[in-house]
């Protein structure tokens, strides 16, 4: 992903500038570079942002959102990056549905620990992603076992992510200046990751391996499609008995 100042797209948006901070002793500290990233609310834009993911290599996904007292995740925001592009999606307006033609088409997307976003997007359009990388089981394959997004970012740019807020509202409206950025630092400099770990993995010959964890990742998360056992995710539920489960 190209670091600095992302080009506009041409549909309708409210624009703001994301100021991101790095480490002190990161080698590129130098360099404080700004994004400009889309919020979109509005049906037309969310439309016209499809069309021009779809016609994308690659695209870097990641979702805020709240499971708490509900068997399924509640959709407080989606981020995306993509080539010359940032945006924030608010999903609650909005009909999700053409997601699926993202999802469905030959754009790899790109997500990190995945299992919970692919869980919220076939629960938003009944859809996975045909192709999906998962930097963070990629990383697991040049040696660093199950980095959170933080730990990648430091060890592969030197960069610091922002800790966030677990008590934040990701449902509540509107979203602060501080969420937004908060949100699309995920997913700013993810295809960057991308690339350097198809790099490495490439020079290591385990790219394939890589693809087909992410493969086997997808197999799984498709096969707890059934509503019916959604009471299962909630921590110690097992151990109920009877009426306490319904």
């Amino acid at each position: 992903m190209a670091k600095g100042r992302a080009q506009a797209p041409k549909w309708p948006h409210r624009s703001r500038t994301l100021r991101r901070r790095k480490s002190e002793n990161s080698p590129n500290s130098a360099q404080q570079p700004s994004a400009d990233y889309q919020y979109i609310d509005d049906q037309a834009g969310l439309d016209a942002l499809l069309v021009t993911l779809c016609a994308q290599e690659r695209v870097a996904i990641d979702t805020e959102f709240h499971r708490e007292r509900t068997y399924f995740p509640q959709t407080g925001l989606i981020q995306i990056a993509w080539s010359d592009g940032l945006a924030l999606v608010d999903p609650l307006p909005l009909d999700l549905q053409g997601f699926s033609s993202l999802l469905d088409s030959e754009v790899i997307i790109v997500m990190h620990a995945a299992g919970q976003d692919l869980e919220v997007f076939d629960r938003l359009c009944a859809t996975m992603p045909r192709h999906l990388f998962d930097t963070q089981v990629a990383a697991g394959f040049i040696g660093m076992s199950t980095p959170s997004l933080s730990a990648l970012h430091e060890r592969e740019l030197g960069i610091e992510l922002a800790k966030g807020d677990r008590l934040t509202d990701w449902l509540a409206r509107p979203l602060s200046d501080s969420q937004c950025n908060y949100a699309v630092a995920d997913v700013l400099y993810l295809l960057e990751i991308y690339d350097r770990l198809i790099a490495q993995l490439t020079k290591l010959g385990r790219l394939t391996w890589a693809q087909d964890e992410c493969d086997l990742l997808l197999e799984r998360e498709r096969g707890r499609r059934n509503p019916d056992d959604s009471w299962k995710r909630i921590k110690e539920a097992r151990h109920l008995k009877g009426p306490a489960r319904n």
